[in-house]
């Protein structure tokens, strides 16, 4: 876990038994309630929703972008309400989201950013690693990802309180 907070320069990193989980946990950790909304990108792996609508929130999706097909960042902004708690982005085929607008799309309209760098553990925007932006981040450590652990999934956020709930999801007292 050190190794890698260190390596995406993150706070805290939170080892859990699968990307899947790490992104559940991430769910989790934002309190989500049905009826909440979350935004998820269409060209992605179930994954990125089914946790979310396992703790009872709606998922949103939009489009990708024709040359990337990474969320687009016009849909993104029309997709969020006010039941918006938070959005997730995946850097499909290494290719980076636009960190600084994402970044700055949420901070304006107040929802959580969650980060799936699975497919971009070593890119980077504007020479800071991917995984580095969102107020979490998350990376599936299977076999064929760049960094792998055989199986397995990690959380990164530099916030304690986001990090306590997460662990508590797997290690409750």
């Amino acid at each position: 876990e050190d190794a890698l907070a260190a390596r995406f320069g993150r706070k805290h990193a939170l080892l859990c038994s699968s990307g899947t989980m790490a992104l559940y946990s991430a769910y989790f950790a934002l309190s989500l309630e049905p009826g909440d909304e979350v935004v998820c990108p269409t060209v992605t792996f179930h994954a990125t929703a089914t946790p979310a609508l396992h703790l009872g929130a709606r998922v949103v999706l939009v489009d990708g972008e024709p040359d990337t097909g990474n969320v687009d960042i016009d849909a993104l902004a029309a997709a969020i309400t006010p039941r918006t708690r938070a959005i997730a982005t995946n850097a499909m085929w290494g290719h980076p989201v636009e960190q600084d607008a994402i970044r700055a799309l949420c901070d304006h309209r107040g929802v959580a950013w969650i980060e799936d760098v699975s497919h971009a553990q070593l890119a980077q925007f504007k020479g800071r690693p991917v995984g580095r932006f969102g107020d979490m981040a998350v990376a599936s450590l299977q076999g064929a990802k760049l960094i792998s652990g055989g199986e397995g999934g990690v959380l990164l956020t530099d916030s304690p309180s986001l990090y306590e709930r997460a662990v508590l999801l797997g290690h409750p007292l």
